[in-house]
C-alpha cells in the first residue's frame, strides 16, 4: 500500500535547535525531541512518497536518505485578499499599545514564543538599532514575554532577564495573541518585519508582511531565501550587530525600502492554494496509477 508522508517540521533536522536545548540544559525537552526525531525518521522509511513545502525542507529529507524522485515540493499558498478582507478593528487595548508612541519606528515580529524563533537576537539588536537611527524604535510582538508564562514547555525567563538587563521595557509593544482576521491591521501599523527564526519549514508571516507592503529582514537561512528571494535583506542568524545594520539601512534608505516593498508585492503573487491542491491531486493520481 503506497503511503504519502507530509513533512513540515524542520526542527527534527535542526542542529541549531539541538545546540540551543543543550546550552539551556533543557535535558527533558532534548530527550523528548530526540525521540520525536527518531520516530520521524522511522516514518520517512515507511513512506513511499513525500511532500514538503520547500526545497530547503526537501534537502533535509535527502540528507536523511530519501531519494529525490520520491519527494514532491509543493509550496503552501497564500491569498492576500482573504488575509486582508476583515474590517474588524483590533481590540482597544491592543490598538492603544500600538499607538502609544506615534513617532517611533515599529519593527514587527509575528510569532508565538518558543526557542527557535530566536527572540534573543532580536532583543539584543534593539539598543543597537536605536543608536544607529537616532530616533525612537519599538519592537512589536504578538506574544507577551513573562517569567510565569505558559509557552508549551518553553521558558521565557532568559528573554525577560535580557529585557530587564538592556532596559528595553519601554521599547517593547507586547500585544499578546492577535486574532488572525485582525492581524493585517498590525502589519499595516508597522514599518518593517524582522524574522530571526533559526528553524523554519515555510514561513507564512513572511508572505503576510510582503502582502502588507512591509520590507522584510530575515535570518540567512535557505528557507527564508527561498520564500523571499530578492524581497528581503538577510543577516547571519545569531548576529545582532548585522541585524541592526540591516534594519537601519531599511529605515534610512527610502529607495531600498521601496525596492523591497515592490519585490514583495510581486513575490506574493507566486504562492497559490490552487496550485498547491492541483499539485497534491496530481501526485495522488500518479501514486494510484503506479500502485
Amino acid at each position: 500500500m503506497p503511503q504519502i508522508l507530509f513533512s513540515r517540521n524542520e526542527l527534527y533536522y535542526s542542529d541549531y535547535f539541538r545546540r540551543d536545548l543543550w546550552q539551556r540544559r533543557a535535558w527533558r525537552m532534548l530527550a523528548e525531541h530526540e525521540l520525536k526525531a527518531w520516530l520521524a525518521g522511522r516514518s520517512l522509511g515507511a513512506a513511499s512518497h513525500h511532500v514538503v513545502p520547500t526545497a530547503a525542507m526537501s534537502a533535509h529529507l535527502r540528507k536523511a536518505g530519501v531519494l529525490s524522485d520520491a519527494i514532491a515540493v509543493l509550496p503552501f499558498g497564500f491569498d492576500p485578499e482573504i488575509f486582508t478582507q476583515s474590517k474588524e478593528p483590533l481590540a482597544a487595548e491592543q490598538l492603544a499599545k500600538l499607538q502609544s508612541t506615534p513617532t517611533a519606528s515599529k519593527i514587527l515580529y509575528v510569532s508565538h514564543y518558543n526557542y527557535f524563533r530566536n527572540f534573543e537576537t532580536l532583543l539584543r539588536a534593539l539598543p543597537l538599532i536605536k543608536e544607529k537611527i537616532g530616533r525612537p524604535v519599538q519592537l512589536v510582538l504578538t506574544t507577551e514575554l513573562r517569567r510565569d508564562g505558559n509557552y508549551g514547555g518553553y521558558d521565557a525567563t532568559r528573554d525577560v532577564e535580557l529585557i530587564e538587563r538592556l532596559k528595553l521595557t519601554d521599547d517593547l509593544v507586547m500585544l499578546g495573541a492577535v486574532a488572525y482576521r485582525q492581524l493585517h491591521e498590525v502589519y499595516r501599523a508597522c514599518d518593517l518585519f524582522a524574522c530571526p527564526s533559526y528553524a523554519e519549514s515555510f514561513g507564512h508571516p513572511l508572505l503576510e508582511a510582503m502582502a502588507n507592503d512591509l520590507p522584510v529582514i530575515a535570518a540567512n537561512l535557505p528557507v527564508h531565501r527561498e520564500i523571499c528571494q530578492n524581497a528581503a535583506t538577510y543577516f547571519d542568524v545569531f548576529d545582532e550587530t548585522e541585524l541592526a545594520i540591516r534594519v537601519a539601512e531599511v529605515l534610512k534608505d527610502e529607495p531600498l525600502r521601496k525596492r523591497l516593498v515592490e519585490a514583495g508585492r510581486q513575490r506574493v503573487k507566486e504562492f497559490s492554494w490552487d496550485a498547491h491542491v492541483e499539485g497534491l491531486m496530481q501526485l495522488m493520481d500518479e501514486v494510484l496509477s503506479a500502485a
